[in-house]
């Protein structure tokens, strides 16, 4: 399911299996978790915690483009 932008209070999780990183995102409070748009990301054993910190600073300046767009471009996504 595609949602429009979500904006206001939210939650974010960040949940890792494997090598790969599921970011999701919630209105706080509410039951459903939306998936961000460029997730799963890779992750590097160790570089959970640093993924997560760089997830929450970039959906805090916001991400049109999903975890693909430019807050995050350019990164070693593996080790934040």
């Amino acid at each position: 399911m595609v949602v429009e932008p979500v904006t206001g209070n939210l939650t974010i999780r960040t949940e890792v299996y494997d090598d790969q990183a599921t970011v999701g995102v919630q209105y706080t409070g509410a039951e459903e978790w939306y998936d961000v748009e460029g997730s799963p990301l890779p992750v590097a054993a160790g570089a959970e915690r640093q993924l997560h910190r760089a997830i929450l600073e970039a959906v805090k300046k916001g991400l049109p483009g999903g975890l693909t767009g430019t807050e995050l471009r350019g990164r070693d996504r593996s080790s934040p």
